[in-house]
């Protein structure tokens, strides 16, 4: 058949050590593409009776029909030089033409010789193949028939001897003429595996011993074919009778025309096996992949899936084809396949094919009844399933069986169990890996997918280091090769592809990374390159690589914060991860002054806590810091931060289990140690310690309490304390003995005096002449007979540095008198209304101060709030006192703090009363500091002042 353009066609032949190692999917080396198109060719089906006419109107012609003569089947056409793209469309308008498609190039399907080591003696002992499909067990139900085997191809050695009787006349469509002699070696390989002569003392065995070949050289010595050719020779033996067509070529597109062929052939009783393809990767790969051609893939020595060979879910089964010992074409100079001997071992999906091919023979011969589908069916279901159980892209169904497929009950080697470290393949079923952890799993069987899932703690980046297989064997022919190229992706959760790397060969390592803001769950996928699968172990290492620095989540008080308590508060700082360097130096709460204040630090589960060792100013503004010293695991350096609030009111509790411990409290609350005086005074009458108190406050000490006898444990625990530089004692001996004298003498240097009168008249006296020997412009007047109105004055008068004096209720006692025109004052402040100074002693009063103002309320506590009503202005003051209104040492200790702090003293019941709560909303102080423990002034009553203030 001559032709109108030569066609090149590269034949696939590879040493095996010549294989190329690359990471992403090379083009099959010197291979055609596939879906090259042949220029200057169509094929066209044209309406019946029409074909040299329509061809003629478009200044086309018919070179040759490509079906029995007359019969109407399709035409190669030229294009007459014209564009096949063109022509092609021309062509599809017209409606005489009910098919056009270009002419392709058709490659063979092999892998190359594995060996060129001549062999010259009987070799079936190196024939795996037999062992594999258990044909030799299967030669013991047939060894073949008479039937026609088709083997389109390159033609075949006719005087190869170990094919001698066992080929027909052929025919050659590339020259178009009957010989068919090989002039590049593929036929020849193919033909042995199916027909080589067995039991003849020479070379090898084929897997039928009887049945014919039929050769159909569709390619030339380059390699080169044509689908015109190969429909053509598809159509020739269907109609010679071919019982089993051997379609060892491909790499085309899918063509109508094609599949009509191959149609035409199986219902004529044809059964065409095709080679898979052997580019590494999934494809539908022509003629294999058509309806009703049986598409087969290869295998190696031990099952294992060729790392070469294509794959996909139109694989039917799969069949030895690494390393197959076959016949060669000893004369056939291309390539130097001369020079290999009378017998080679060849690779590639090409010779996977002819070893179906010869089951199918023996099949035919055994079921002689049987039709093509039959036969195709049994062959289908009699396979080992010996990839992941049923259909699979590799292997499809299965590694065909020959004994089974005869009909021997045996059982097969099963299906693979898969990779035990991790055997679900899917994003869903992923199995948790730990971090920093290497792990040795298998791609086993092929088409494994191993899924892990790596969580991650924090924000960082996941390195994930996987390390292939290199098979070292060089593919020798009774070995496997079984490399492991990895392919790693890395997936979030929801299964969106976060990164894809195939950067290395086997021989490398493979890095992905991907970097997360957040703890994440990221999930690993491993595949290999090629197409096999691999029991040996390949390394995957996930690594966690933290290089975002920690930061601030959280902090109490939040920035900005107000009215926090003073005086129960922890501030704490959350960080996004553990983290380290937490102390007294990198966090730091900084008072108004600008120093640190002293604190306690903890460090714990990514908090971080600073405790103040005492109570923080109220209403006062507070920064606190954390510095860059504060580093994650890593190193990474916190940015550091800086945050303020402010604190709320401070409500303090000066209190001990008595009297005596309270006003020691109240003395350790406000004095340091080294105070110069301390004045004493009768804890068991109110009056010589409530004038007492202007007289502590100028003096710049505190007012402690004592009984009569003895020094209370308290007291003097305070004096040690404090160890005054002086200790003034306020009343006689029947209010202060001089064993207690006695006792003070060993707190202080300074010595101890007395101040006392004739009675608690003479006494207020006797203090205020000691303690204002140069008079006063202020005098406060309270009764001597009762402590509640005279109590709140003993702040008042502290402030004012005013004497306090005592008066009858009726009747102004001499010794105040004289003291009064002592002081010689310009006003005297009364406290109290008319029944605790009567307006009696008032008028009296007029002869010694130009001003004489009374101060009184309903009761005790609202004439402590007139009191400071009349002293302080609104928002003026940033402490008040509050005791108890219903008995006196408490706020008699409280008075002289009180007034040399500028603060009223205001008294409390068992509730709050409501002019006491105004008079607190009024002055709004910062600290409101009680007197006493909750048995004088209940926790009721302070929650109560707390709730002044939301």
């Amino acid at each position: 058949m001559s032709r109108a353009t030569s066609i090149l066609l590269a034949l696939l032949v590879l040493v095996a050590t010549a294989l190329p190692v690359a990471a992403n999917e090379p083009d099959p080396p010197a291979t055609a593409a596939a879906g090259e198109i042949i220029p200057g060719e169509v094929i066209v089906q044209f309406s019946e009776g029409t074909g040299a006419k329509v061809a003629g109107e478009h200044g086309l012609a018919v070179e040759v029909e490509l079906g029995a003569p007359g019969e109407g089947g399709p035409a190669l056409v030229s294009t007459e030089g014209r564009p096949v793209a063109q022509v092609v469309a021309e062509l599809r308008a017209d409606p005489s033409v009910e098919q056009v498609e270009p002419n392709y190039v058709v490659q063979l399907v092999n892998e190359g010789a594995v060996s060129a080591v001549g062999v010259n003696d009987p070799q079936t002992g190196g024939q795996y193949s037999l062992d594999r499909m258990r044909v030799r067990d299967a030669w013991s139900l047939s060894t073949g028939g008479s039937n026609v085997i088709a083997v389109l191809d390159t033609g075949v050695q006719y005087d190869h001897p170990d094919l001698a009787g066992r080929l027909l006349a052929g025919y050659d469509f590339v020259n178009d003429d009957t010989d068919a002699s090989d002039d590049n070696g593929h036929g020849t390989w193919v033909s042995g595996i199916v027909a080589a002569n067995a039991n003849d003392g020479y070379g090898i065995a084929g897997v039928s011993w009887s049945d014919k070949i039929l050769p159909v050289k569709i390619m030339n010595r380059e390699g080169t074919g044509s689908t015109a050719d190969l429909l053509a020779a598809i159509t020739w033996s269907a109609d010679q009778g071919a019982d089993v067509i051997n379609l060892s070529v491909g790499g085309f597109p899918y063509s109508q025309l094609m599949q009509d062929a191959v149609n035409d052939a199986f219902s004529k009783g044809a059964v065409l096996v095709g080679a898979a393809g052997n580019n590494r990767r999934q494809e539908n790969f022509y003629p294999a992949s058509f309806d009703n051609v049986i598409s087969v893939s290869a295998t190696q020595v031990d099952d294992e899936f060729s790392n070469w060979s294509s794959y996909g879910p139109k694989v039917d089964l799969s069949a030895p084809g690494s390393s197959v010992l076959t016949t060669n074409c000893y004369v056939c100079t291309y390539a130097n396949h001369n020079t290999w001997g009378s017998h080679t071992y060849i690779s590639g999906t090409s010779f996977a094919t002819p070893n179906v091919v010869g089951v199918v023979a023996l099949m035919r011969a055994r079921y002689p009844g049987y039709t093509a589908q039959q036969v195709v069916d049994r062959l289908f279901s009699t396979v080992d399933d010996i990839g992941y159980p049923g259909m699979d892209n590799r292997y499809g169904r299965g590694r065909v069986n020959a004994y089974r497929a005869l009909g021997a009950s045996v059982t097969g080697p099963g299906p693979s169990t898969g990779d035990s470290l991790e055997p679900s393949n899917t994003l869903a079923a992923a199995r948790g890996i730990g971090l920093g952890v290497t792990i040795r799993p298998s791609l086993h069987p092929a088409g494994d997918v191993d899924v892990f899932a790596v969580d991650l703690p924090s924000a960082g980046r996941l390195d994930v280091s996987v390390t292939g297989v290199v098979d070292t064997r060089a593919y020798p022919w009774n070995k496997s090769g079984l490399p492991i190229d990895p392919i790693v992706e890395l997936y979030n959760t929801s299964g969106g592809l976060l990164q894809r790397i195939d950067d290395q060969s086997e021989a490398g390592t493979e890095l992905a990374s991907v970097t997360v803001s957040s703890p994440s769950r990221i999930l690993v996928s491993i595949s290999n390159w090629y197409a096999n699968g691999s029991q040996s172990a390949y390394s995957l290492t996930p690594t966690f690589v933290d290089h975002v620095p920690p930061t601030l989540v959280s902090t109490q008080p939040g920035s900005g914060a107000s009215n926090v308590s003073h005086d129960a508060v922890t501030v704490t700082a959350d960080f996004s991860e553990d983290v380290s360097g937490l102390n007294g130096s990198s966090f730091q709460l900084i008072g108004p002054d600008g120093n640190p204040v002293g604190a306690s630090v903890s460090y714990a589960w990514g908090r971080a806590s600073l405790q103040p060792s005492s109570p923080l100013g109220a209403e006062t503004t507070y920064t606190a810091s954390l510095s860059s010293a504060i580093t994650d695991a890593v190193g990474n350096p916190f940015a550091g931060a800086t945050w303020t609030f402010t604190t709320g009111k401070a409500f303090f509790r000066l209190a001990g289990t008595d009297r005596y411990a309270s006003a020691a409290a109240v003395s350790a609350f406000n004095f340091a140690p080294g105070v110069p005086v301390v004045y004493i005074a009768t804890g068991s009458a109110f009056p010589d310690a409530l004038a007492g108190g202007p007289a502590a406050k100028m003096g710049g000490g505190p007012l402690l309490l004592t009984t009569a006898g003895s020094l209370p444990v308290p007291t003097a625990a305070e004096l040690g304390r404090l160890r005054p530089g002086r200790i003034v004692v306020l009343g006689g001996v029947g209010a202060v003995s001089n064993n207690v004298i006695t006792q003070l003498n060993s707190y202080t240097s300074g010595g101890v005096t007395r101040l006392y009168g004739a009675d608690r008249y003479a006494t207020a006296a006797a203090i205020s002449r000691a303690t204002f020997p140069s008079g006063a412009g202020v005098v406060y007047l309270a009764t001597g007979a009762n402590y509640p109105d005279a109590l709140a004055a003993g702040a008042a008068a502290a402030r004012a540095n005013a004497p306090i004096l005592l008066t009858n209720t009726s009747s102004l006692p001499g010794a105040t008198a004289a003291e009064l025109r002592r002081l010689h004052p310009s006003q005297i402040i009364v406290m109290g209304g008319t029944g605790a100074v009567s307006d009696g002693v008032v008028g009296q009063l007029g002869a010694y101060a130009a001003s004489v103002q009374r101060i009184a309320g309903a009761d005790r506590y609202t004439t402590a709030v007139a009191l400071s009503a009349a002293t302080f202005a609104a928002d003026s003051v940033s402490n008040v006192y509050v005791a108890t209104g219903a008995s006196y040492p408490d706020g008699l200790a409280a008075g002289p703090v009180a007034g040399a702090n500028g603060a009223p003293l205001l008294l409390v019941g068992n509730s709050l009363p409501a002019s006491v709560a105004a008079e607190l909303r009024r002055l709004d102080p910062a600290n409101v500091l009680i007197i006493g423990g909750t048995g004088v002034v209940s926790d009721t009553v302070r929650s109560q002042i707390r709730a002044l203030w939301p």
